[in-house]
C-alpha cells in the first residue's frame, strides 16, 4: 500500500505540484499505514504535519478535515508521550467538531473523548479518564447501539479502569458486558 501511496503522490505533485489538496488526504494515509507498521512517529508526525499545513492553507483551520489531522496528530503526540501537545490537539479537534456539529449529536466527538480518556488513564488521572470515556461512551450507544464495537471497546476502558481503581465488582460487571455484547455483534453480522 505504501508504495501505492508514494506512487499516487508523485504522480499528483508532477500533475498538479506541492500544494494540492489531494496530496494531503495522501499524506493522511500514507502516515496512518506507516503509523499501523509501527514505523518512526517522527516520519508520520512529518507527514501528517505537511497535511495539516495544506488543509490550512487551502480550507482554514476550522474545517472537520482539519479537525481530523489534528487528531491524527495527537495519535502520534501519544505514541510519543508528549501528553500536553496531545491534549491540545485533541481539545483543539474537539471544538472545531463541537461548532461545527454542536454538543448533543456530535459522533465525532466520541473518539476524540475516548483518546483524552486515554491520555488522562496514562496519567493515572481515573476520576478525568472515566469522565470522557462515559461521554464517549454514551455518544456510541446514542449512535449505533451496545453491541457496536466502539461501544464495547470503551466499555472494555472502564472496566479496566474500575479493576485499576479498586472496584473488582465493577470490573467484573463491565466486562462480562463487554463479552456479551460483543458475542451479540459477531452473531448478527457473522
Amino acid at each position: 500500500a505504501q508504495s501505492y501511496l508514494m506512487d499516487s503522490k508523485g504522480i499528483l505533485t508532477q500533475k498538479f505540484g506541492n500544494g494540492h489538496i489531494g496530496l494531503a488526504g495522501i499524506n493522511s494515509r500514507l502516515g496512518t499505514n506507516m503509523m499501523a507498521q509501527s514505523e518512526d512517529p517522527e516520519k508520520v508526525e512529518a507527514l501528517f504535519d505537511e497535511a495539516k499545513n495544506m488543509i490550512v492553507e487551502q480550507l482554514g483551520n476550522e474545517s472537520p478535515l482539519y479537525a481530523e489531522m489534528l487528531k491524527k496528530l495527537a495519535y502520534v503526540k501519544i505514541m510519543q508521550k508528549d501528553f500536553p501537545k496531545a491534549f491540545q490537539y485533541l481539545q483543539e479537534a474537539e471544538a472545531i467538531w463541537v461548532a461545527k456539529a454542536g454538543k448533543r449529536n456530535n459522533i465525532n466527538a466520541a473518539e476524540i473523548y475516548v483518546l483524552l480518556g486515554d491520555v488522562h488513564y496514562m496519567l493515572r488521572d481515573y476520576v478525568q479518564a472515566e469522565s470522557y470515556y462515559v461521554k464517549s461512551k454514551k455518544l456510541y450507544k446514542k449512535f449505533f447501539s451496545t453491541q457496536h464495537p466502539e461501544f464495547v471497546k470503551v466499555q472494555a476502558k472502564l472496566s479496566r479502569l474500575q479493576l485499576m481503581t479498586g472496584n473488582d465488582k465493577g470490573a467484573l460487571e463491565l466486562i462480562e458486558e463487554v463479552m456479551d455484547n460483543y458475542g451479540n455483534y459477531i452473531r448478527q453480522f457473522f
